[in-house]
C-alpha cells in the first residue's frame, strides 16, 4: 500500500505544482495568453475588485483561525513563565518525614539533565487586608520556599522571580506577588491576614514582587464552579508558618499541606522539557521503593495543553470558517461561468483562429491566478485584523469564566500568515482551473454565433462510468465509517453516493427505439442541423445516428429524488445512526451543512417550472409583471442562480444553526437547574485549606438543611482511555439525597428510579455515577467523544499512593454544570484518597419563604474567612450558559464575514444582469 500511496502523493504534488507553475510560465513566455488575460482584468476593474474581495475574505478567515490558535496557545504557554519558571518536574510526597530520603534518592548520584532541586510546602488559604473596607481573596495559598536556594534553582535567577526578593521571610513577614497586592489593595509595609485550617495569622508585607516564576507557583489548586481549576495567588511566608497553623487546626475536613520537591531540567523556561520523559522515568525508578511519592511533570503537561487548546481553537474557527470559504469558491465559479458567457463569441473566434482548448484554459488560469494571488496576499493581512477582533471577544469570555490570569496578547507568526495565504491561494487556484477546464469545452460555430448549447439527451458513457465508480467508492467509505465509528464518513457516504448515481439512474431508465430520419443532439432531426450549418463534423459535433430515437425518464425527477434522499439523510442521520454520529466532532457539522445546503439548493433549482407557474399566475391576475420580470433572468440561468443561492445559504444555514442551538441552551436553563440542584437551592464552594463546616452553614439565617460533599482528584482508566486521564471525584452521603438527586440521563436497568441508583452507590463501593464527559478528552473543538456507558468498568487510581479500585458505572448524569465528575460514596472516597480529600463543597436548602439570593449573599459575607462562595444553582447555570451564548455570538459574528462574500457575488451578478 505504501508505494501506491507514495505514487498518489507524487501525482497530487505534480498536479499542484503544474497549477501554480503553468500560469507563471505563460505570463513570462506566452505573450498572447498574458495580454488576453490582463486585458480582461483591465476592462472590468470594478468587477475585479469584487472578485478579489470575495476571495480575500476566505483567505482572511483561514488566516485568522491560525492566528487565534497561536494566540490561545501562547497565552496558556505563558503560564510556564508566570507560574513555574525553572520548575519542570515535581515529586509530591504524602509523608513529609520521607523528604530527606526522597531527596537523597534523586540526587545521589545526580540525574543527567537535571540542574537543581528545591523543597516547596504549600497550603490553601484565604487572604484579606486589614483596612476598614476589607477585601478578601478566597482562592489563595501559603507557600514556604528558601529564597537563597530558590535563586540557585535552575539556570538563571531571573526566571525564578526571586532575584531581587531579598532573604527568606522570617517571623510574621510575607512577600507577595503584584497580582495579589492589586486585588487586596496593599503595598510593602501593609498588613494582611491569612485564614487557614480554622485559624488565622496577621502578617506584614515586606515586599511586593513580580508575579512570575516560583512566586506564581502555588501547588494547591482550588476547584472552581464547573470543575475548573482556578489559579491561587501565593503568599510567601516564613518556614514553619504552615505547620503551626495545621497543627493547631480544629478542622478535620481541610486538605492537609502539600509537600513537594521541585526539579529543574537544564535549560530555560520553555526549552527545558526536551528530556522530561527521561527525567520522569529516572525519578520514578529511584523512588519506586518509597511509598507515597507521586512524580508529576507540570510544565510539560502545561505546554501540551497549550498546544492542544491552540489546535482545538484553530480547528473550531477554521471549520466554521470553511462555510464562508465555500461561499468564496462558489463566487469564483459563478464569476468565471459569467465571464465565459460574456466572452463566448471571443473564445469561439480564438478557437477558429487556431487556439486549442488548453490555450483557453491557460488564459483563464492566468486571469484567475492573478485574482487569487492578490487576494491571498491581502487576505493574510486582513486576517490579522479579523483575529484581533476575535481575540478581544474571546478574552472577555475567558475572563468571565475565571481565567483572568490569561493575557491573550495577539500573536502573529509568519508561518500562520503563510499557511493562511497558501491555503487560500490553493483553494482559489484549484477552483479557477476546474472552472476554466469546464467552460473551455465549447462548440466553435455555436460560440461564434452566440447560440445556446443544446440540451444533452441521456448521459455520456464517461459520465455514467464515473458516476458508478464514485457511488461504489462512497458506499465503501460509508461501510468503512460504520465499522470504525467514523461519523464523517457515515454522514457523507450515502449522500455523496446518491449524487453520483444521478447519471447512472438517468441512463438506467433511458431506452432507444427505431424511428425514421436521423437523431441528432436534440432527438429526431434532419441530416442538416440549422444551428451549425451543413458541416457538423467541421464544427466539432458528432454526426447524427440514423434510425434511432431516445425515450427516457427526464433527468429532473431523478435529481429531485436523489436530493430529497440526501436532505432526509442529512437531517435524520442522528436518528438513523445515532450510535455512530451522536457525539461526533465539529467536522461533522461542516459535512452536514454542505449536504443539506447542496440538497436544498438543488431541489429549489429543479422547481423552476413551479416558480415560473407562480409568476404566470400572478401575471394573469394583472399584478405579477414585476414578479415575472424578476424571475425571468434567474430562471433562464438556473446554474448561476443556484450558485448564488448556495453562497448565501451556506452562511445563513450556519448562522441559523448556531442561533437555534443558542436558543435551545438559553431556553433550557430552568430544566438544567432542576437536573443539577437535587432539590437544593444553593451551591457553596470554599477554600480547601480553610473549608466551611456543616455547623457553620446551619448557623446561618435562612438555612434549612446542608449536605456536605467530599472532593478528591484522581486518575481514571476507562475502556476507551486505557492510558488514563485526570478526573475530579465527589463523595456523597445519605444527607445529599434526602431532598432529591441529580437527574440521570441513563441508569442500569436494575434500578427503578434515579434515587435507587444513588442509594445503590451508597450501599456498594464498587459503583459510580459519572457525568457525560467523565474520563474523556476534548476532540478538536467539538464535544468530547462518548467515553462511558452504563455497565462499563472504570479503574480509579490514587496517583500519590498507587492504590487502585475498580468500579462499575451505575448511571450517567444528564447535566453536571458544577463539575461533580464521578460520584461515589464518601466513605469509599476517603478510604482510597485520604488524606488528600477535602470537604469544601456543600449543597444548601433554604427555609420556606427565604430569598435564596439573599441567603447566598449572607453566607458569602459572613464566612469570608473561609473563602465561601455561595451561589444559587440558577445563577451558576445562567453564568455558564451566558459564556456559551457569548461564544455562539462570537461565532455568528465570525460567520458574518461570509455574508460579505455573498454580497460581492450578488453585486457581480446584478452588474452582469443589468
Amino acid at each position: 500500500m505504501r508505494p501506491i500511496g507514495a505514487l498518489i502523493g507524487l501525482v497530487v504534488l505534480v498536479a499542484f505544482l503544474a497549477m501554480f507553475l503553468v500560469p507563471i510560465f505563460d505570463i513570462g513566455f506566452r505573450a498572447t495568453f498574458r495580454r488576453l488575460a490582463f486585458r480582461n482584468i483591465n476592462r472590468r476593474r470594478g468587477e475585479a475588485v469584487l472578485v478579489i474581495v470575495g476571495a480575500l475574505l476566505g483567505t482572511a478567515i483561514i488566516t485568522a483561525s491560525y492566528i487565534v490558535g497561536d494566540t490561545i496557545e501562547a497565552s496558556i504557554r505563558d503560564a510556564a513563565r508566570t507560574d513555574q519558571g525553572p520548575l519542570d518536574e515535581t515529586l509530591r510526597v504524602t509523608d513529609a518525614t520521607q523528604l530527606d530520603a526522597v531527596q537523597k534518592a534523586i540526587t545521589t548520584p545526580p540525574i543527567s539533565g537535571v540542574d537543581g532541586t528545591l523543597r516547596i510546602k504549600s497550603a490553601g488559604a484565604v487572604v484579606a487586608n486589614t483596612a476598614a473596607n476589607r477585601v478578601a481573596v478566597p482562592t489563595a495559598g501559603l507557600v514556604e520556599i528558601d529564597f537563597e536556594q530558590g535563586r540557585a534553582f535552575g539556570s538563571d535567577p531571573k526566571i525564578t522571580g526571586l532575584a531581587g526578593a531579598g532573604a527568606t521571610p522570617s517571623g510574621d513577614e510575607a512577600v507577595i506577588g503584584d497580582r495579589l497586592a492589586t486585588k487586596l489593595g496593599v503595598q510593602a509595609g501593609s498588613q494582611i491576614e491569612v485564614f487557614a485550617f480554622g485559624g488565622s495569622k496577621k502578617l506584614q508585607v515586606r515586599e511586593v514582587i513580580e508575579d512570575v516564576g516560583l512566586v506564581g507557583y502555588v501547588p494547591v489548586r482550588s476547584g472552581g464552579v464547573g470543575g475548573a481549576q482556578t489559579r491561587p495567588l501565593g503568599v510567601l511566608v516564613a518556614p514553619g508558618t504552615i505547620g503551626a497553623l495545621f497543627t493547631a487546626s480544629p478542622i478535620k475536613t481541610a486538605q492537609p499541606p502539600t509537600t513537594e520537591i521541585a526539579v529543574s531540567n537544564v535549560g530555560g523556561v520553555f526549552d527545558s522539557t526536551g528530556n522530561t520523559d527521561d527525567v520522569v522515568n529516572q525519578l520514578k525508578e529511584r523512588t519506586a521503593a518509597l511509598t507515597g511519592v507521586q512524580v508529576l511533570k507540570p510544565k510539560a503537561d502545561l505546554l501540551d495543553a497549550a498546544k492542544s487548546q491552540g489546535e482545538s481553537f484553530t480547528q473550531l474557527f477554521s471549520t466554521i470558517g470553511y462555510f464562508s470559504v465555500i461561499a468564496g469558491i462558489l463566487l469564483l465559479i459563478n464569476l468565471f461561468v459569467m465571464l465565459s458567457e460574456e466572452r463566448k463569441s471571443q473564445m469561439g473566434m480564438l478557437r477558429a483562429l487556431g487556439f486549442k482548448r488548453n490555450h483557453l484554459v491557460r488564459t483563464f488560469a492566468i486571469e484567475g491566478s492573478t485574482y487569487s494571488f492578490i487576494a491571498a496576499i491581502l487576505g493574510a493581512f486582513v486576517g490579522i485584523g479579523v483575529s484581533y477582533v476575535i481575540i478581544l471577544a474571546a478574552a472577555n469570555i475567558f475572563s468571565s469564566r475565571g481565567a483572568e490570569n490569561l493575557s491573550f496578547p495577539l500573536v502573529v507568526k509568519v508561518p500562520a500568515l503563510l499557511k493562511g495565504a497558501v491555503i487560500g491561494l490553493t483553494i482559489s487556484v484549484v477552483t479557477v482551473w476546474g472552472t476554466s477546464g469546464r467552460i473551455a469545452r465549447l462548440n466553435i460555430i455555436r460560440a461564434i454565433r452566440d447560440l445556446p448549447e443544446p440540451k444533452a439527451v441521456g448521459q455520456s458513457t464517461r459520465a455514467v462510468a464515473l458516476g458508478a465508480v464514485g457511488a461504489a467508492f462512497f458506499v465503501a467509505l460509508f461501510a468503512l465509517g460504520w465499522s470504525s465509528d467514523n461519523a464523517g464518513l457515515v454522514l457523507a457516504g450515502p449522500a455523496l453516493a446518491a449524487f453520483c448515481l444521478i447519471p447512472v439512474l438517468t441512463r438506467l431508465f433511458t431506452r432507444t427505439r427505431r424511428a425514421a430520419g436521423t437523431v441528432g443532439d436534440g432527438g429526431v432531426s434532419s441530416v442538416t442541423d440549422p444551428a451549425i450549418g451543413s458541416a457538423p463534423e467541421a464544427a466539432g459535433v458528432s454526426p447524427p445516428h440514423t434510425g434511432e430515437a431516445v425515450e427516457r425518464v427526464p433527468r429532473k425527477p431523478v435529481t429531485v429524488v436523489v436530493s430529497a434522499f440526501a436532505l432526509v439523510w442529512g437531517i435524520g442521520v442522528f436518528s438513523f445512526a445515532g450510535s455512530k454520529v451522536g457525539r461526533a466532532g465539529i467536522q461533522v457539522f461542516l459535512i452536514q451543512g454542505i449536504i443539506l445546503v447542496a440538497a436544498g439548493v438543488t431541489l429549489l433549482s429543479q422547481a423552476d417550472r413551479l416558480w415560473s407557474g407562480i409568476a404566470k399566475g400572478l401575471l394573469a391576475s394583472g399584478r405579477g409583471l414585476a414578479a415575472r420580470l424578476g424571475l425571468a433572468y434567474p430562471l433562464a440561468k438556473k446554474f448561476r442562480t443556484g450558485l448564488l443561492l448556495a453562497m448565501f445559504a451556506i452562511v445563513i444555514f450556519t448562522m441559523t444553526f448556531i442561533s437555534v442551538i443558542s436558543g435551545i441552551f438559553s431556553g433550557q436553563a430552568p430544566q438544567f437547574t432542576r437536573n443539577v440542584a437535587a432539590g437544593y437551592d444553593l451551591y457553596v464552594e470554599s477554600n480547601q485549606g480553610n473549608p466551611v463546616t456543616v455547623d457553620q452553614l446551619q448557623a446561618q439565617p435562612g438555612v434549612a438543611s446542608v449536605a456536605s460533599l467530599t472532593r478528591a482528584l484522581g486518575q481514571a482508566t476507562t475502556p476507551k482511555r486505557p492510558e488514563g486521564t485526570n478526573v475530579g471525584l465527589t463523595g456523597f452521603n445519605d444527607a445529599f439525597i434526602q431532598n432529591g438527586e441529580p437527574k440521570l440521563e441513563t441508569r442500569a436497568p436494575s434500578y427503578a428510579s434515579d434515587a435507587d441508583a444513588f442509594r445503590a452507590v451508597l450501599a456498594d463501593p464498587g459503583l459510580i455515577i459519572v457525568n457525560q464527559n467523565f474520563g474523556a478528552r476534548n476532540q478538536g473543538g467539538g464535544p468530547p467523544q462518548a467515553n462511558l456507558e452504563v455497565g462499563d468498568t472504570v479503574t480509579l487510581t490514587n496517583t500519590g499512593t498507587g492504590q487502585q479500585k475498580q468500579v462499575t458505572v451505575a448511571g450517567i448524569m444528564a447535566n453536571d454544570f458544577v463539575g461533580n465528575g464521578g460520584m461515589v460514596a464518601d466513605t469509599f472516597l476517603n478510604q482510597l484518597f485520604a488524606p488528600r480529600t477535602v470537604q469544601n463543597r456543600h449543597y444548601v436548602k433554604v427555609t420556606p419563604g427565604s430569598d435564596p439570593e439573599q441567603v447566598a449573599a449572607q453566607i458569602s459575607g459572613a464566612l469570608i474567612q473561609n473563602g465561601a462562595n455561595a451561589r444559587t444553582f440558577e445563577s451558576v447555570i445562567n453564568e455558564q450558559l451566558g459564556s456559551q451564548l457569548a461564544f455562539f455570538s462570537l461565532l455568528r459574528g465570525y460567520l458574518g464575514l461570509g455574508l460579505l462574500i455573498g454580497i460581492a457575488g450578488l453585486g457581480v451578478v446584478m452588474v452582469r444582469a443589468v
